[in-house]
Parts: C-alpha cells; sequence; structure tokens
C-alpha cells in the first residue's frame, strides 16, 4: 500500500510498477515528472485511488496491463491522462469519478480508431472577443484569441457563432441565431478575424464557442457588440462660382470670364443618410474629355443622420487648355455634383498690348507744369469669346496721381484710377480698343512708365514701357 507520497521533477517516472500485482496507491501526488505520473506494466489488479498525476507526460501509462482500477484522481495537463499500450479496449479496467484536462485525450489506447477513446476536456472559453464596424454596409468585423481542443492546447474544430439585438447569455444563447459559417479555428493562441455580413443596419451582440472534434463546447464567450453599419453619404447640391467676379463658373447671361488663374468657389450641401458619424474627405475636381484632376480637398466631420453645409472649397485654375469643356466636380467618395461647360480663358494668349502711338503718349520729354497723357491700345484676337474685365494698371517709378481717364473704362477703375478693367469684344474684323490716362504733373526727373495686363504674372502679355523725362 502505497500512501501520503509526494513525487515530483523526476528524470523518469514518478512511480514504476513492473509485475507487481494488486497494489493500493492512494493520496499520492505525482506531478512534473519527466515521464509517466505511475507507470504500469503487467501488473494486474491494482488500484489507483484519490492522486494527484498532474504536468507529466502521461498521468497513468498502462502497458500489457489489466484488471486495473483509476478512480477519483485528478489528471490535467499530461498529454493523456490515461494511455493504454497494446489494448485493444477497456472492459478489464475500472475508470470513473477522475478529473480531467489534458492537452490531446483523457483516456486514450492505441488501436482506437478515432485516437481518442474519452475526452471529457472542453475548449477553454474565448475572452476577448471584439466586434468593430466593417468599411462597407452591414459588415462587422470579430477579433478574438484561439482556444485550443483542450482547454488551450491544440485546435479546436469548429466555431459556433450567435447574434442578438440584447446582450447574450446563458439564458439566452439557445434563442439567439446562429451565424452560419464554416470557418476552420486556427491553432490556439492565434488572433482570429472575421468579417461578418448582418442582414440589417441594426445594433447586434455576438458570442462564440469553440467545439472540439468530440463536440465538446467551451462555455460562453464575452458578449461583444456593435453596429451594422449603413454608408449613405453623397453630395446633394453644389455651386461653382469665380471668386472674382461672384458669378456663376458656367453663367452665360451675363458679361463674365473665367482666365488662367482665376480661383473658383465650390459650395455644396453634404447629407448622411447612414446611421455613423463620419470623418470623410471631400475633393474640389476639374474634369475635362480626357482627364481628370484634383485640385483641393478637406476633411469635414458629418454627424449620421444630418446634413453639412460646406463653404469656399477653393479650386485653382491653372493653364487649362484653352477654350475647352469642362466640369468643375465637387466630390464625396464615388458620389459627385458637377457644374458642366465651364470655360477658362487666355489672356497672354489671345491679347495684344501696345502704345498708342511709337512716340506720343507719353511723349518722351515733358514739362514739370503740365500734365500729359498716357495711352496704349488693347486688342482681343480670340473669335470665339469676348474678353470681360480685361485688367490693366499704369505704373511708374515713383509716387504719381491721375486726374482723369478717357476711354469706355473709365467708370471701372480703382478710387486712384491706376488700376482699371475693361471688356474686350471677340475678334469680328479688326477691332482695337483705346484707353488713356492723363496724369498730373511731375516733378523734374526720369521716369520709367510702364503698362500691364492681366490677372496673373503667367498669363500676362509683356509689359510696355518707355522712358520720359521731365524738365
Amino acid at each position: 500500500w502505497l500512501n501520503n507520497l509526494d513525487l515530483h521533477n523526476n528524470d523518469v517516472d514518478g512511480i514504476s510498477i513492473y509485475k507487481s500485482n494488486d497494489n493500493l496507491m492512494t493520496n499520492i501526488d505525482s506531478y512534473n515528472n519527466l515521464f509517466e505520473g505511475i507507470y504500469i506494466n503487467n501488473s494486474y489488479g491494482n488500484v489507483i485511488d484519490n492522486c494527484n498525476l498532474t504536468n507529466n507526460k502521461e498521468g497513468i501509462y498502462e502497458e500489457g496491463t489489466g484488471s486495473n482500477t483509476f478512480t477519483n484522481n485528478v489528471m490535467q495537463y499530461n498529454r493523456y491522462g490515461i494511455f493504454f499500450n497494446h489494448h485493444q479496449n477497456l472492459d478489464d479496467s475500472t475508470i470513473s469519478g477522475n478529473e480531467y484536462m489534458n492537452s490531446i485525450c483523457d483516456v486514450d489506447y492505441i488501436n482506437t480508431a478515432t485516437n481518442c477513446y474519452y475526452d471529457s476536456t472542453t475548449p477553454a472559453r474565448i475572452t476577448d472577443l471584439v466586434a468593430t464596424i466593417g468599411s462597407t454596409n452591414k459588415k462587422i468585423i470579430l477579433n478574438w484569441t484561439s482556444v485550443g481542443d483542450n482547454a488551450l492546447w491544440g485546435t479546436a474544430s469548429n466555431y459556433i457563432l450567435k447574434y442578438n439585438t440584447v446582450e447574450i447569455t446563458d439564458d439566452n444563447w439557445d434563442s439567439s441565431t446562429t451565424y452560419a459559417q464554416s470557418w476552420t479555428p486556427l491553432v490556439n493562441n492565434q488572433n482570429e478575424s472575421k468579417t461578418l455580413t448582418m442582414p440589417n443596419y441594426d445594433y447586434y451582440y455576438f458570442a462564440i464557442k469553440a467545439q472540439d472534434d468530440v463536440g465538446l463546447n467551451s462555455t460562453i464567450s464575452n458578449s461583444a457588440h456593435n453596429i451594422s453599419p449603413e454608408y449613405n453619404i453623397y453630395v446633394s447640391s453644389m455651386n461653382c462660382t469665380n471668386a472674382r467676379t461672384g458669378y456663376l463658373c458656367n453663367y452665360k447671361y451675363a458679361g463674365t470670364t473665367n482666365y488662367f488663374y482665376d480661383t473658383l468657389s465650390l459650395n455644396g450641401s453634404i447629407i448622411n443618410a447612414g446611421n455613423i458619424d463620419r470623418q470623410i474627405l471631400v475633393e474640389a475636381k476639374l474634369k475635362n474629355s480626357t482627364h481628370e484632376s484634383i485640385r483641393n480637398s478637406t476633411t469635414i466631420f458629418v454627424p449620421k443622420e444630418s446634413t453639412i453645409t460646406l463653404e469656399n472649397l477653393i479650386l485653382p485654375v491653372y493653364s487649362e487648355r484653352h477654350a475647352s469643356a469642362y466640369s468643375v466636380r465637387l466630390y464625396v467618395g464615388n458620389s459627385y455634383k458637377e457644374q458642366l461647360n465651364v470655360k477658362f480663358w487666355s489672356i497672354k494668349e489671345n491679347t495684344d498690348l501696345k502704345w498708342y502711338d511709337d512716340r506720343l503718349y507719353p511723349n518722351t520729354t515733358q514739362l514739370e507744369d503740365k500734365s500729359f497723357y498716357v495711352g496704349f491700345r488693347m486688342k482681343n484676337n480670340n473669335t470665339q469669346k469676348s474678353y470681360f474685365d480685361y485688367p490693366f494698371k499704369i505704373m511708374i517709378n515713383d509716387t504719381f496721381s491721375i486726374n482723369t481717364t478717357i476711354g469706355g473704362a473709365q467708370n471701372s477703375c480703382n478710387n486712384e484710377n491706376i488700376s482699371c478693367i475693361y471688356n474686350l469684344s471677340m475678334q469680328t474684323g479688326y477691332t482695337t480698343e483705346y484707353f488713356f490716362w492723363q496724369l498730373d504733373p511731375l516733378p523734374i526727373g526720369n521716369y520709367n512708365i510702364s503698362v500691364a495686363a492681366g490677372q496673373h504674372s503667367n498669363d500676362s502679355p509683356p509689359i510696355i514701357s518707355r522712358i520720359i523725362e521731365v524738365q
């Protein structure tokens, strides 16, 4: 009779019995041994009762033996709880009341067709189930850490996933809806990530169980929850105005021209009809028949089930294809609104700027007590478009003042009459417009007088200049 022994950390077995019958072994701790907790070979009628046989290769290893009794033992954290070698069946041994949790099998013998005769160890409980919102409609992503076939060992065989609109517990597990899937579990302690397609745009709770190869289920996991997303955000309206003129970019019924390097202002309404607050990218694009380019973008927050007004998203104009029809578009994802038939015109390529006379206005010599005129002529060479609000200005390398202006633009100058605008008709023959400034007298000295036209330095005709002497 072996009783109350503490046998651990042995290089072989805790107890080895060879050709010894009718032994009683009780209250023995045989654990952390390199091989077996108890090894029995060619021995019969032995009783092993109320022993702690844990963390060995096998709790009990029986070879060439029979008619033994194994009752009320704790056999955990072994590969096998009880392993019978060279046995066809277990009818001649008594096994009852044992507590198991082993990595491969609880009770096995070498010729079993299923490779595990008795398995009572369930997969471990999943405790870290997390539900996050997917990137497309009705998608929810679940993540968790895989468990094993036996507790945290090995690989589970299946998952059972349930969902509900209330938290899932043991009480409502059976009545919750099973999510159909055929996932193959990963080996234990791996990150599992699965994307679900839910039936409705609703708030759902989820719980999962792992199942082993003999149909044993883990206990119910924690209940993760999140919303099944509805992504329904779109541009409902937009308008485009020229920031310089204030007119719509494609306005045809007033005197307005979109020039190269103008700035367009986009305004619009964006509706989030979905159930998710969104931080979205809004893009301003310019498109012609062959190309679409992003000119500006901004990020805005749009709460669920709301409308946001977007104001003054600037779209810069560059050296576009002259006279081509463009579409100005305001985008959110693939949704957009557009303003069609927007055209841009070049001042540099289609206008001439010259002195009124090669010698006069201004003369190269002026008197200090006399006012004098500065005159130039301008011409629109474009046969398709009149140039409205054609800009020009006078420049002198010293302080000066304007007495008056003469020409069609005299009412379209700034307060000092230095910068003016003029409407140039499209060329329908030979059409040249004239304009004069009358300058107040200048002090004695040499002056460089220049006239420049255009809105932007990259789209302006050459500046004309003349040196004069005031005597």
